[in-house]
């Protein structure tokens, strides 16, 4: 006799018989195999149990007390609740005419008794792994509409900014130096609006594997001067001092410019969390056979309970920035993509009150 493969084990079933042999048959094959097994003896009980219960599949006999099959499976089709949990019918009603009513009450399946084992556990197989991909593809909806949702919210902000300082630049009367700010002002929120686009872009080609990597040999410590080369001047806005301390390293395989987005993202938070005065340490070092870069500023650090979420997509801190920098919350979910598609692993050690350490590794010996 077929199993029930393994990655069902524990989706929830409901049979639903008068009769005392079939229940005791189906129960004892089903619960054998790692499924939750719900039973009602008559129509009535039935539908009490699904609405409560609201399990992955329905074996309907039609034939019972109180309420038919047939009306218990209309009642389930009319209840948004319950509407898409799929029925099979399993009923002595062999006739054409029954089987088509039960297909035209929106029944997955049905199977005439006596019926065989084997070919009910095929047929509750195959329903089991259509429910779970269409559970899955719900989840994959609702996760597209938080995301838009958030990315929509985002966007907003700055384009009504733009549209503020706009509206104020067309007055003719306005002085040279409020020119000069808000035009200064629309370029920085547009920059804003840019990155913020540039993550979401990101996150849709990795998710949608079409994130291509430039891998050559490339060397580390050119990546990290160069990163750091080009955040002194932010840093230096807020008097923050960025110092590298470097190790020499074998080339590693790796996209340049990836992995210099990478950086950048870790240096930027740096800046972003950091008080005013402080230093930020960008070091490369050798950690067994890995290449190990880790940023360390003195920020107000992040509890256990934030780093557990940190890699996650729109996940903000409850620390805020220093100076009011906007955040897509996007970043460092597109950080762990990216060192996760070199082969990499990208981490966070922290102490609230005593600073963050972030870092990812390399294989030194990544393959090209």
């Amino acid at each position: 006799m077929a199993d029930i493969p393994e990655e069902f084990r524990g989706m929830k079933i409901l049979l639903a018989d008068d009769t005392p042999a079939n229940i005791q048959i189906l129960h004892r094959v089903f619960a054998d195999q790692g499924l939750e097994i719900f039973i009602a003896t008559s129509g009535d009980v039935a539908l009490e149990n699904i609405r409560r219960s609201q399990p992955d599949l329905v074996l309907l006999d039609i034939m019972m007390p109180g309420l038919s099959g047939f009306e218990v499976c209309k009642a389930l089709k009319e209840d948004e609740a319950t509407r898409d949990i799929p029925v099979i019918f399993i009923s002595a009603k062999n006739e054409t005419e029954d089987i088509v009513e039960g297909f035209d009450l929106g029944a997955v399946d049905y199977v005439v008794k006596p019926f065989r084992l084997e070919e009910v556990i095929a047929r509750v197989t195959t329903q089991l792994r259509l429910r779970r991909v269409d559970q899955e593809n719900q989840k994959l909806v609702e996760a597209k509409n938080v995301f838009l949702g958030m990315a929509a919210h985002d966007l907003r902000n700055p384009l009504v900014c733009i549209r503020g300082f706009s509206e104020l630049l067309k007055d003719e009367d306005l002085d040279v130096e409020s020119q000069i700010e808000y035009k200064e002002l629309i370029h920085s929120v547009s920059n804003e609006m840019l990155t913020i686009l540039n993550d979401l872009l990101d996150i849709s080609q990795i998710e949608s594997g079409k994130l291509k990597l430039t891998l050559k040999p490339n060397d580390l410590g050119k990546l990290v001067e160069r990163r750091v080369h080009l955040n002194k001047n932010i840093a230096k806005k807020k008097e923050i001092q960025i110092l590298s301390e470097l190790e020499s390293l074998p080339s590693v395989q790796f996209d340049f410019e990836r992995m210099g987005q990478v950086l950048d993202n870790f240096i930027s938070n740096a800046i972003k969390f950091s008080p005013q005065g402080t230093v930020i340490r960008v070091r490369l070092k050798q950690s067994e056979n890995k290449a190990r870069i880790e940023v360390v500023d003195e920020g107000p650090g992040i509890s256990e309970d934030e780093i557990s979420q940190l890699f996650g997509e729109f996940q903000k801190l409850s620390s805020r920035p220093t100076a009011g920098e906007s955040s897509t919350g996007l970043g460092l979910a597109i950080v762990k993509k990216i060192v996760n598609a070199h082969g990499g692993e990208v981490g966070v050690t922290s102490e609230v009150g005593r600073g963050s350490s972030f870092y990812f590794c390399l294989p030194l010996d990544a393959p090209a």
